[in-house]
């Protein structure tokens, strides 16, 4: 701690400024930041020189505070968000480091022991800065993927459900379909059943009256005369035919004369 604030003892807001500028120009300088170069103009580079100038002095003044911590891992936010790799973030700040140690060089006037302090001090904060930065983007990397992860799964256990309920109600829609056809299937046993009972009682009908329309033939038979009227005879009182002696049927139907005994 003692070390880090004698770096920032020896840092003055100018030269803080400087390095700032010098970290921002060699950032926007490398292959990867290169998109970004026509969407900054002159008011937001100002800005952002400003806001570079604070976090420096913020790192060598409280390097063990908790909003130097946040204002790294905002920087580390910043640029993945802006599409550039934690290394050129850490090629820029190392650069940056260079010029911080060439300005303490100056200021030290030739004091070659607290010179090799002082750049251990800075070396030392630079390892931290990058741990701080990796360890922060890693973290964010990791809940994303678990975020992602458990969207899959949530997605995944929400599609089997909705399979299983799907399957359940089509199992359903087929057991009531089943019984339907079940029901249909026993009306229309009970209605054969009915069907065949009716032309059962209607042969049954059928065969009594032929059965009773036979024996009236047959009594009407019985009842009818043996003989019956032939062309060009003549009729009795009643309809009948007259009977002639002198006929061949009469001669077979009565005894001769001579036949009969008198008593």
């Amino acid at each position: 701690t003692a070390g880090a604030g004698d770096v920032d003892a020896l840092l003055s807001d100018t030269d803080c400024e400087a390095i700032a500028a010098a970290f921002w120009e060699h950032y926007l300088s490398l292959p990867a930041t290169r998109h970004l170069v026509p969407l900054i103009d002159a008011t937001l580079q100002m800005r952002q020189l400003q806001r570079s100038a604070r976090y420096m002095r913020l790192k060598y003044a409280a390097p063990f505070d908790e909003a130097w911590r946040l204002a790294a891992s905002r920087h580390a936010d910043i640029s993945h968000d802006a599409g550039v790799p934690l290394a050129a973030l850490l090629a820029a700040l190392a650069f940056a480091h260079s010029r911080t140690l060439e300005m303490i060089e100056t200021r030290l006037g030739g004091d070659v022991a607290r010179m090799r302090r002082l750049g251990d001090v800075v070396q030392r904060l630079a390892l931290i800065e990058a741990d701080v930065m990796a360890a922060h983007l890693a973290g964010a990397e990791a809940r994303r993927v678990a975020d992602e992860r458990a969207g899959r799964a949530q997605a995944f256990r929400d599609q089997i459900a909705g399979a299983i309920g799907g399957a359940a109600a089509l199992g359903e829609q087929v057991r009531a379909q089943a019984a339907g056809v079940l029901g249909t299937s026993s009306a229309m046993a009970a209605r054969s059943a009915e069907v065949a009972a009716a032309a059962e009682q209607s042969a049954a009908a059928m065969r009594d009256a032929a059965s009773t329309a036979a024996g009236r033939s047959a009594r009407s038979r019985m009842r009818a005369p043996r003989w019956r009227r032939r062309p060009g005879s003549r009729r009795g009182r009643r309809g009948r035919p007259t009977r002639r002696w002198g006929s061949a049927r009469c001669c077979r139907t009565m005894p001769s004369r001579s036949s009969r005994s008198w008593a």
